[in-house]
């Protein structure tokens, strides 16, 4: 006997019991439909004499929904039954390896046919199954209505036959008398997904009036687009609450209402039901879009495209009955849909003249990015609507939330304001292309140092540059191409492509480590005549990128072993062997390892949205240094039980939160990097890299006739060290060495120092730098990008 035998051998009293409860219940509700049946066509209707398939069950609900017949509460609980039981058969025989689609299709016809007739539960009707005695309480009843005692769960257990039992009044509050069996696993949704709605058209209202930068709106949009349909946030049934609004009678409105006032108090339910009914149009008018391209074969997109789970449409109803219950609903809204649709039909490929203006960006991108390049969430997850086999397809439930989105977006941009129409958005994109475009042109000097010691810089910089151009050269009007959201995805890919070039340059020549290491040195070395004054834009920067640049705290001495291991992830090695003297000195290139400073916003973008640990640490503000994979096995950031700890702690603490709590979280997170008190990632790293790198240059080139002979003789020096970027990193290794040694000192150590070469010219770089001074100098206003 095999296994899924022996589970059904061990569910059988179980299963023999429940199906006794499933054939009861399912005969009481077919004794009363076949009784109101027959009556039906007694008056002439063509209808079947019998009702005994499921198909005649199903034909005979759907006629006395038309004839708007009540139905008893007792009759409804036997219904609720049936499918409660037959449910859990089901899930026994799932359970044991014997499931069967019959079990799974009977519940669903079941379900539908409590959706047809739940509004129309009644208590002041008595449950009867014979026609004579159904017809004379018919006449009864129009002249006199009285209460009926239909207090049980199961009428099949309480002789429903029995007249004189349905004298007893008790009236049943409607809410507490019809749970629906789908409503307790689907309707929290819809709450949640009102909030997040409130968050967007908040955001997008804000970036309307210039208030927010259109790329935080993006990238918040695209944000709740992914965390939507990849985390499992939509109920398997979402369809069946959305499209329950179809019935406009006021008792299953009352029972709506009442149970997200149960679930919410500070939701409004009527906002609830139109968005709920918004969705399920736009589901209908997605499914006439999908008949009208029935022969349109997509083409093959290059690239993978993550794994989601399917959620289909199975409530097919029509469209027409929707407009009485959603007058806002209008001709142009669908046209909207269908422009929105055909569009992204259109720039399917992925080159050529019918692709998105942003590809030649995209295209940009470094390898290391996972999965397809496509930067604008709303057609990296329509175009799978495209890519189904099946004919007509069939609007999945994520395409039908994201298009949702997409509407809310335009309408919430829309608002009167200074930047309300399409044009001007495009205009605000247009803008920063061109900034990037000027910023990152004058990288392409060939005869530049870096340019000779680092082609890649020289080949990404004509690359951005002649993508950009091609940006510019692109116009593709209509509701998509010019939305909002899709300028503001645009804006934020630039930003990442111009963010990643400039922390590429700042990490290969550790200009940001150099500085505000020997920046923090010399403030805390209190040796008269070595003083530097303070500057505000250097506390700033040294304030925002504490947790990656000193991996914490500021260190109060031991300079140079902190600025080794942070930058050259260097140990203690025995100095013994030429290897380790010029890894001590940081001469092999392969080892440097300095990290890049985390920035959401970029991060977050490049990376898709997908859970990032790092970004969820910012988000509960519980943060971490980035982990990077420096190649030892005893390297002790790799073994930090903390850093584990708090990895695991944010996600336990995520798998708790709602969908609205943490998008909240996550908007004010990447809100507080662009704001002016830590606006990391507003930050131009290009910019950045020209200011500092010059100042090193300079101080490099005033000590490197001393460094050369001492180089020299202890065979270090090499053609690189020509140039006086390249140098300065061991000019300030240097300079942070002479501090140790001398810190604290005698009298005659401090005079040493204050006559070394390598600390005067240390002091005069940070002397003759006149950026800082000021206090509103610490807006870092010269590095900022403008993102109107």
């Amino acid at each position: 006997m095999d296994s899924s035998a022996m589970d059904l051998d061990h569910d059988q009293p179980n299963l023999r019991e429940m199906h006794k409860s499933y054939k009861d219940a399912t005969s009481c509700f077919v004794r009363w439909l076949r009784c109101q049946h027959l009556i039906t066509a007694s008056q002439g209707a063509t209808l079947a004499t019998e009702v005994t398939s499921i198909a005649e069950v199903f034909n005979a609900a759907k006629e006395v929904q038309r004839s708007l017949i009540k139905v008893p509460v007792s009759v409804m609980n036997s219904l609720r039954d049936a499918i409660k039981y037959r449910r859990k058969v089901s899930e026994i025989f799932y359970k044991a390896g014997a499931a069967d689609e019959g079990h799974e299709n009977f519940v669903w016809k079941l379900e539908e046919i409590h959706t047809m007739l739940w509004p129309l539960e009644s208590n002041m009707v008595a449950f009867v199954d014979d026609v004579t005695e159904a017809e004379d309480t018919k006449w009864k009843n129009a002249f006199a209505p009285l209460p009926v005692d239909d207090t049980q769960d199961s009428p099949q257990s309480s002789q429903p036959n029995n007249s004189e039992s349905s004298h007893n009044a008790i009236t049943i509050p409607i809410p507490d008398a019809i749970p629906a069996p789908s409503l307790p696993d689907t309707a929290p949704q819809q709450p949640e997904m009102n909030k997040v709605h409130k968050q967007l058209k908040e955001i997008w209202e804000q970036a309307a009036k210039g208030e927010a930068p259109i790329a935080l709106a993006a990238w918040f949009t695209n944000l709740v687009a992914y965390e939507i349909c990849d985390r499992g946030h939509i109920p398997h049934d979402f369809d069946l609450f959305c499209s329950m609004h179809n019935f406009s009678a006021h008792s299953y409105q009352s029972v709506i209402r009442g149970i997200i006032r149960r679930l919410d108090d500070d939701q409004d339910p009527d906002e609830c039901l139109k968005s709920a009914s918004r969705m399920f149009m736009t589901a209908c008018v997605m499914a006439e879009y999908a008949k009208e391209i029935r022969d349109f074969d997509a083409p093959e997109i290059q690239g993978s495209l993550r794994v989601l789970t399917e959620c289909p449409f199975k409530y097919t109803i029509d469209c027409t009955k929707t407009s009485e219950t959603a007058s806002w609903w209008s001709e142009a809204r669908k046209q909207q849909i269908h422009s929105v649709l055909e569009a992204v039909k259109t720039a399917l490929p992925t080159s050529g003249p019918g692709s998105r203006a942003i590809v030649p960006v995209e295209s940009c991108r470094t390898s290391d990015c996972e999965g397809n390049q496509i930067c604008e969430a709303f057609f990296d997850l329509t175009l799978r609507f495209f890519l189904q086999k099946q004919r007509p397809r069939v609007p999945q439930w994520d395409q039908v939330i994201i298009m949702d989105l997409f509407i809310l977006t335009e309408d919430a941009a829309s608002t009167p304001s200074a930047r309300s129409s399409s044009l001007q958005y495009r205009t605000a994109a247009l803008q920063f292309a061109m900034d990037v475009h000027e910023c990152i042109n004058e990288f392409r000097n060939p005869n530049s140092p870096f340019a000779k010691q680092y082609p890649i810089v020289l080949t990404c910089a004509d690359g951005f540059c002649n993508a950009i151009k091609q940006y510019f050269e692109e116009y593709k009007s209509g509701p998509y191409h010019e939305s909002p959201w899709t300028m503001g995805c645009h804006v934020v890919e630039l930003l990442m492509l111009a963010t990643s070039l400039g922390l590429f340059l700042c990490r290969q020549y550790g200009v940001l480590y150099s500085i505000l290491h020997l920046y923090n040195a010399l403030r805390r070395l209190n040796v008269k005549g070595l003083q530097i004054p303070e500057n505000h834009e250097l506390n700033k920067l040294t304030q925002m990128f504490s947790l990656e640049i000193f991996k914490g705290d500021p260190p109060c001495r031991g300079f140079l072993h902190a600025f080794r291991y942070i930058v050259y992830k260097s140990h203690k090695y025995s100095a013994s062997t030429s290897e380790a003297s010029n890894l001590e000195k940081g001469l092999l290139r392969g080892h440097f390892r300095a990290g890049d400073p985390f920035l959401s916003l970029v991060t977050q973008h490049k990376d898709l949205h997908r859970r990032n640990p790092v970004f969820l640490t910012r988000v509960y503000k519980n943060p971490v240094p980035i982990a990077y994979d420096c190649g030892d096995e005893n390297c002790a950031q790799h073994k930090s039980k903390a850093w584990e700890y708090k990895i695991e702690k944010v996600r336990r603490e995520y798998e708790k939160t709602t969908l609205s709590e943490y998008t909240a979280k996550a908007r004010d997170a990447a809100a507080a990097e662009l704001s002016e008190d830590s606006p990391s990632s507003r930050l131009n790293f290009l910019k950045l890299f020209q200011a500092y790198s010059q100042m090193l240059d300079e101080f490099a080139k005033r000590v490197k006739g001393r460094l050369k002979v001492e180089y020299t003789k202890q065979r270090l020096w090499t053609s690189d060290m020509e140039y006086g970027l390249e140098l300065s990193r061991f000019a300030v290794e240097e300079t942070l060495e002479q501090i140790d040694l001398n810190f604290n000192g005698t009298r005659r150590e401090q005079v040493h120092l204050k006559g070394h070469p390598l600390l005067q010219s240390a002091v005069k770089m940070f002397k003759d730098m006149k950026e800082g001074r000021k206090p509103e100098d610490a807006e870092l206003t010269r590095f900022l990008w403008d993102l109107a």
